[in-house]
């Protein structure tokens, strides 16, 4: 009987460790994830910067340029990070 317990709760031992390392591997990208979008959010805020007061400032955009897109882009950074 105790041997057949120590078995049964070996297999659970090895179990939820399986289960704490998927965990922690899952956290970890999840983290790298956040920082990439945090990372994304500073850049495009600093260039959105750039095209209203900056050294960009003196260019027009058009409508199917990048820059026309940067608020938008921020929004979906702000969002993404909000979900995380």
């Amino acid at each position: 009987m105790i041997r057949r317990y120590d078995s049964k709760l070996s297999k659970l031992t090895i179990k939820v460790g399986a289960v704490h390392v998927r965990m922690v591997a899952r956290l970890s990208r999840i983290e790298d994830e956040i920082t990439d979008l945090e990372h994304n959010l500073i850049r495009s805020q600093n260039e959105l910067k750039r095209w209203g007061h900056g050294d960009l400032a003196k260019y027009k955009l058009t409508a199917e340029s990048d820059g026309a897109r940067l608020e938008e882009r921020i929004e979906v950074i702000e969002y993404g990070l909000h979900i995380k």
